[in-house]
């Protein structure tokens, strides 16, 4: 699972890694108000970045093994 969402991750632009390790992979989360402050953008900002990787995420789930993962 570790070596898919890395190779995952390497479609990803600086911004989604970020919030993909600090928001989605860790057990105490960042804000967005936080992922805003690291990047100087709103908390808006941010939550539309991490639905664009929750997207892509899901799209790669959709064409890969990675579906046995999903539960």
């Amino acid at each position: 699972l570790y070596a898919k969402l890395a190779e995952i991750a390497d479609t990803l632009s600086e911004k989604e890694r970020y919030v993909l390790s600090r928001r989605l992979l860790t057990e105490q989360p960042a804000t967005l108000q936080q992922i805003g402050a690291r990047f100087s953008i709103s908390r808006e900002r941010a939550r539309q970045i991490e639905g664009n990787v929750l997207r892509k995420l899901r799209a790669h789930l959709h064409d890969s093994d990675l579906k046995y993962f999903a539960a």
